[in-house]
């Protein structure tokens, strides 16, 4: 996803209805299937699956989940994630593939995949070596795919 999108209206739990909030979304295999906010929760079409999300806007308005918890209407957005690349990528706006062997991915970068390509775009400079290689933090954004860098 790129950074001009609409952001994707959805339910989360509680706890996570805080901008700034982030969560990893996992489709459940929960009895969801006869509710009537599945499309907008766990079935939401928009939502990827094992693609970390950023809340950007709580709405007021929550929902009764069957299974649990009260759940809350917010508005997310793909979030950004830090690796760590070779120098030469260490550039605002260079795109480059996340399966490439020079980067390195953290725990931060969790739900990023091999095929994905990613743009650069903001460079932290803190570095990290790796026998004779030399890695900068950066902070990328997935490209969707299909779309020119």
């Amino acid at each position: 996803m790129g950074g001009l999108e609409r952001p994707i209206l959805t339910l989360v739990e509680e706890y996570l209805a805080r901008p700034g909030a982030r969560f990893l979304f996992k489709r459940s295999v929960r009895d969801c299937d006869e509710c009537r906010f599945l499309m907008i929760c766990n079935g939401n079409p928009r939502l990827e699956d094992d693609r970390l999300y950023e809340v950007v806007e709580v709405r007021r308005v929550w929902h009764p989940c069957p299974l649990g918890p009260r759940m809350r209407v917010v508005a997310v957005r793909e979030a950004e994630y830090e690796v760590y690349v070779m120098p030469r990528y260490a550039v605002e706006g260079m795109v480059f593939s996340c399966g490439a062997s020079d980067v390195i991915l953290t725990e931060a970068s969790r739900g990023l995949k091999k095929e994905d390509k990613l743009l650069v775009v903001r460079v932290y400079g803190d570095v990290i070596e790796r026998g004779p290689q030399r890695f900068v933090r950066v902070s990328v954004r997935r490209l969707p795919r299909g779309e020119p860098p």
